[in-house]
This record gives C-alpha cells, sequence and structure tokens, in this order.
C-alpha cells in the first residue's frame, strides 16, 4: 500500500465505524423517555443514578440506550430499595407504561411512585465530645448529614460513619 493510501485510511475506519453502529441501531428497541410521577423526597439524578434503563441521548451520533425487560424489572426493585435506604419503607412502585412509537423502534417510559410517610430522625446525639472546644462541636453538629426532624437516610448514616472513622 503507498503512502498516499494510507492516509485515507482513518476515513475509511470512521465509514466502517458508522456503518457498524448503524446496524447495532436496528437490532432493538430505543428508550426515548423515562420519566417519573410521585417523585418528590428526592431528587431526579439521584434516582436515575441507582437505575441501569436510560433513556437516549438526544445527540444522533451519541451511543443509543436500548430497552432490556430484565434491566427494567431489576430497576423497578432498585425504586423501591433506593426509597427505604432513604427512610421511606412503604415506598413502593404503583404502576409504570411502556409506550411504544408507530414503528416499534422506540419505547418511552413511565414509573408512577408512592413514596408513603418516612421515618423522621426524632434526634441525633453525641456522646463523648466534652473535650472539644465548644466551637469545634458545633461545627460538627453543624455539618452532620443526619438532622431531627429529616427523613432517615441509611447512606448518610454510613458515609457520616465513614467520615468519623477516617479522622
Amino acid at each position: 500500500m503507498s503512502i498516499r493510501a494510507w492516509r485515507f485510511a482513518p476515513v475509511a475506519l470512521a465509514v466502517l465505524a458508522a456503518a457498524a453502529s448503524a446496524c447495532k441501531e436496528d437490532s432493538g428497541i430505543k428508550v426515548s423517555s423515562f420519566t417519573f410521577v410521585g417523585r418528590q423526597a428526592v431528587t431526579e439524578g439521584q434516582l436515575r443514578s441507582v437505575l441501569a434503563t436510560t433513556p437516549s441521548s438526544k445527540i444522533p451520533f451519541a451511543e443509543k440506550q436500548y430497552f432490556s425487560r430484565d434491566q427494567f424489572e431489576a430497576d423497578l426493585k432498585r425504586i423501591v430499595a433506593f426509597y427505604h435506604d432513604r427512610g421511606f419503607p412503604d415506598a413502593k412502585v404503583t404502576a409504570y407504561d411502556t409506550k411504544l412509537n408507530k414503528d416499534q423502534s422506540a419505547v418511552a417510559i413511565t414509573v408512577t411512585i408512592s413514596e408513603g410517610d418516612p421515618i423522621r430522625v426524632a434526634r441525633v446525639a453525641l456522646e463523648g465530645l466534652d473535650p472539644l472546644p465548644p466551637e469545634h462541636r458545633q461545627a460538627l453538629e453543624a455539618n452532620l448529614a443526619l438532622k431531627a426532624g429529616q427523613p432517615f437516610d441509611r447512606a448518610a448514616l454510613q458515609s457520616a460513619a465513614r467520615r468519623q472513622s477516617t479522622n
């Protein structure tokens, strides 16, 4: 192969990669949207961070996300577990809707959540800190992840325990 021919190798590779990705796009049902109804106590980003099913990007050449029934069923269980860990023992997925588009190449997913009432932290007690100067103790209390009146968050408790064990 001549040097002149090698100049076109990157272009040829790009064309082959585009063709391969186009073939993959035709092999599944894309997730066009994934929305939540009833979510109030947590942010959408927090909830999405634990899910395997995600919507495809609107950017034309971005990687497409495809629907997997097994992943979606596991996601429904992850949603409930996520809420339980954040102090919502009665949380449940009450309904879900999967709507295919006309040519059945994409699905829009809506999940309805009933959060229920949270278990609230009644009191946070710091013991054994008497030797600390008052300003240090006040700073520690102000930066606690768990506060009285808030829903009990297991992740916040674990984070606080890890932070204390590293100090």
